[in-house]
């Protein structure tokens, strides 16, 4: 019998990959996103593949901001893509 891969959905193109190949992003108590490497942060999360073009899309921000539901200001929207960007490097 083979275990089941947990598989979860990129946040920005949708597309279906298995759970540890994807960045994880959380929300802490206090509001605050960070990305969180290890998946075991406390918080709600979403899933990103890491490809530029999904970090770079227009859209992003408002799925982001749908999945929290929350507003993302722009500071904390750039912080974490740019935390994103130097974790994919």
């Amino acid at each position: 019998m083979t275990k089941k891969v947990p598989e979860r959905t990129c946040l920005s193109c949708g597309e279906k990959l298995p759970k540890r190949e994807l960045i994880r992003i959380v929300r802490d108590s206090n509001g605050a996103l960070h990305l969180d490497p290890s998946g075991k942060m406390p918080g709600r999360g979403a899933y990103l593949c890491g490809r530029e073009t999904c970090t770079l899309d227009k859209s992003f921000r408002k799925r982001l901001q749908a999945s929290f539901k929350t507003s993302v200001t722009d500071d904390a929207f750039e912080a974490l893509l740019a935390e994103v960007q130097a974790y994919v490097k």
